[in-house]
Formats: structure tokens, sequence, C-alpha cells
């Protein structure tokens, strides 16, 4: 049988899903209310993806007094799709209030629901050795960063102005409203919850609205970003036909 033909083993080692970090780029460097910039490569050699909703953070603990400070991710572990590389570049935006120093880095993706995000065994371990967190529910990510103080183009971006955006209805199926002040004049860009840029038909009714043209998409989370006068914003909705 699947026993004596070694097939029972493979088929346990793969059921549901089983995450393996190939590797992950990180600055040495980054300063207080700064971004840094994250590459993850992650294999999904399991059968399946995690069908619940799951959010993604990188921590980062001070190897000093041990504080952590945990910043999410836009991906969406759901389409970390099976055997295959998911390829995860984002620029994450660190705390205003973090202490500069030097932080250990980790991935955590604790469960969606608030009774069990805080417990441990309930988060997703990595496939890899040696990089599991058991009191904590995270996986160690195997690199430290120094934090300096707060950089003048962090405090550049804080003081930008923001743009104020509308977006409805969520989830959508045919068309999204997006509406900005100056809507017209300004970029718009659409990408899927991998980080990849997605074609999709755009029309400005007016100087405060735009439609999204979504019947084409596949279901599933997007993100669209509106840049101008210096200030870039990014907001997540969901296709769902």
């Amino acid at each position: 049988g699947f026993r004596t033909q070694s097939c029972f083993n493979d088929i346990e080692n793969h059921l549901g899903y089983r995450f393996e970090m190939n590797s992950g780029i990180f600055p040495t460097t980054a300063a207080v209310g700064g971004t840094m910039p994250v590459t993850l490569k992650i294999t999904n050699t399991g059968f399946a993806s995690p069908f619940n909703p799951r959010k993604t953070y990188v921590v980062l603990r001070n190897t000093s007094s041990g504080v952590e400070y945990s910043v999410q991710m836009t991906t969406d572990p759901r389409f970390w799709t099976p055997n295959a590389l998911t390829t995860i570049t984002e620029n994450l935006q660190l705390p205003a209030t973090m202490a500069p120093g030097s932080y250990k880095l980790y991935l955590k993706l604790p469960d969606n629901d608030a009774a069990l995000a805080l417990r441990p065994e309930y988060s997703i371990r990595m496939a890899n050795e040696n990089t599991w967190d058991a009191v904590k529910g995270m996986n160690d990510l195997k690199h430290t960063i120094t934090i300096g103080a707060t950089s003048k183009m962090a405090i550049a971006a804080a003081a930008a102005p923001k743009i104020n955006i509308a977006l409805y209805p969520v989830p959508t199926s045919e068309s999204l409203t997006i509406e900005a002040d100056g809507i017209r004049n300004m970029d718009i860009s659409v990408s899927n919850s991998l980080g990849q840029s997605v074609t999709a038909e755009i029309t400005s009714s007016d100087q405060s609205s735009a439609s999204l043209n979504t019947a084409q998409l596949s279901d599933g989370v997007y993100f669209v970003s509106i840049s101008g006068n210096g200030t870039r914003e990014t907001r997540r909705f969901v296709v769902s036909h």
C-alpha cells in the first residue's frame, strides 16, 4: 500500500500548506520612522494554501531590551500557491516610536482570530530547521539590523500631506469607485497580493473620482496606489465575482 511504496510519508509531509523560507534580502541599517525594504522568497511545498485570512508581520526585537515592534506586511499567505516559489517585495514603514539600536528580525503569521492571535501554537511555523521561536510563535529570519535616529527624509515624509482616499464597494465585482481630490492629475496603479503589477482599465469621470474596471480580475486581494504631489497612498480592496 501507501506505506510500503514510500508514498505515505510524502503525502503526510505535504498535506495542507508547508512554507519554506528560501532566502531573504534586508538592509543592514535603517532609521526610526523611515522605511525598510524587504524581499522574501518563500516556497509552498504543500498541496494547498491557507483557507482563512491571516496577517503577516515582520517583528523587530531589540537585542538589548527585548522590546518588540511588529510591522504588518500587505502580502496574503492565502495566495502563496502550492508547489511554487513566491517572491514578496515590500517597503515597510518603521514605527516613529521605536528606540534606536540593534534588532533581530522575525516573521510572524498569527491566527486571525483575536482570541488565538497571541497563542504561539496557532501561528504558522516555517519548515526550516532552527528558526522557530516556540515562546513567541514566530520564525527567525537570521538577520540583525541597526536602527538609527530619525532621518531628515523620514521627518519630511511624515510632514508630507496625505491623500484622502475612499473606495467602494468593497468587496467589488464589476467596478471599483475611487474618490480623491485631484485624482484626474494623479497616477493610479494596481497590484495583486504578491506585489505584481496588474492591468486594469481606469477612467476618470471628474476631478475627484475614478472608476476601476475589475470585471476581468480574478477573485482575490488587490492594492490600488495613488501618487501625486510627492505623496503616495495605497489602499487594499477585494474582488469577488
